[in-house]
């Protein structure tokens, strides 16, 4: 979607820089927009997020034979990019070519190696809920202008099933569990998140009520069979193995870095950043806790110079005290026993918080690692 917002702002501005257009700027400026119009005509949904309205009664078609064609549509797109020499445009065209020509291969590569409508049923919750959801939250144009189109993509919902059933194989397992929760959260959208827009045209809402029902009932049934069909079937990987994720990789960050590399200069960056939140928790923890002295050898090491200190104190405690008491009868003895246990188990308690204040900052550090890795882990 990101991709497809910055192709549209590189096409909306072409028309205004024409002072010094060539034959190749005209060329690549109407396949750049026959591409838009054709990307916005098969993706109604991602149409209305953009603010085009000219498609907010449709639904996108999933089915194979739609999909086959959407394909030949990119690979001639591309073929006739390939005809231009970039070389030749002017500079702001040259940029623009080159965005939209990684944009078309990303779309490509998509649709060969990815086909995720066979096994991510993610995929089909644009239609079943976001759909619906950007005609009622936005208010760009008046109910009566809105619920006609709400109405048409209602109508739509159940091809749109039929297709995910159709399609979906043996998706990964988390992929399925998050769709169900996901298909709950749109029979509730249809059942009563709808009512902000509905509520300002009474006698509309009340001509939609059937179809509401029987959308939520159609949504109803979906959620059973991706329960009771999909889900037990759903044994696929969600990993996309070196070769896919390298090149979607280069694809979603728009950059030929090795997945190695990038890694290295996270991992470099993430050492930084924890130096940096140590150095700058340290002073504020010394001033928070001024009663918890530590003497650490450093929180990378995580080792306290006294931590053994007590469990020595009680040692030699205990030998000192066993020595003396061994001529004494069996009655002291036992009480020194019981005292010195009791020194030992403070003594262990001691030795506990001092830990833990020299820890509490490492735990601030190794918090900010996860979150770091996180989003490592997420690209």
């Amino acid at each position: 979607m990101k991709i497809i917002i910055i192709t549209v702002a590189c096409v909306l501005s072409l028309p205004t820089l024409n002072a010094f257009a060539t034959a190749q700027d005209d060329a690549f400026q109407k396949i750049a927009y026959d591409y838009i119009e054709q990307y916005l005509r098969t993706n109604p949904e991602d149409a209305t997020e953009l603010g085009d309205h000219r498609f907010d009664g449709q639904v996108t078609d999933y089915s194979p034979e739609a999909r086959a064609k959407e394909l030949a549509t990119l690979k001639d797109v591309r073929d006739k990019l390939s005809a231009i020499d970039g070389s030749q445009l002017t500079s702001a065209n040259n940029v623009d070519f080159r965005i939209l020509k990684e944009n078309i291969d990303y779309q490509i590569f998509r649709a060969e190696e990815l086909k995720e409508p066979e096994w991510n049923p993610l995929v089909y919750m644009q239609s079943l809920a976001n759909s619906l959801y950007l005609l009622v939250a936005r208010d760009f144009a008046s109910p009566e202008q809105r619920i006609p189109n709400l109405r048409q993509r209602m109508e739509g919902i159940p091809r749109v099933i039929a297709q995910a059933k159709a399609n979906l194989q043996h998706p990964p397992r988390v992929h399925t569990e998050t769709a169900v929760e996901q298909t709950q959260g749109a029979i509730n959208l249809v059942r009563e998140g709808l009512a902000p827009l509905l509520d300002r045209a009474p006698q509309m809402k009340r001509d939609l009520a059937p179809l509401q029902e029987k959308t939520a009932a159609a949504l109803e049934d979906y959620k059973k069979w991706l329960q009771n069909d999909l889900l037990p079937r759903s044994n696929g990987n969600f990993r996309l193995g070196a070769e896919k994720f390298r090149k979607k990789l280069h694809f979603a960050l728009a950059s030929d870095l090795s997945m190695e590399e990038i890694m290295k200069r996270a991992q470099a960056d993430l050492k930084q950043t924890q130096t940096a939140i140590y150095e700058t928790a340290l002073p504020f923890y010394k001033n928070s806790f001024p009663s918890r002295r530590r003497h650490c050898s450093g929180l990378r090491e995580g080792r306290c110079w006294r931590s053994n200190r007590f469990r020595q104190i009680a040692q030699s405690r205990y030998h000192s005290r066993h020595a003396a008491g061994c001529n004494r009868n069996a009655r002291i003895q036992t009480r020194r026993r019981y005292s010195i246990l009791r020194f030992s188990r403070s003594a262990r308690q001691n030795r506990k918080n001092i830990f833990r204040g020299c820890t509490d900052a490492e735990r601030l550090v190794k918090r900010a690692e996860r979150i770091v890795l996180s989003r490592i882990q997420q690209l």
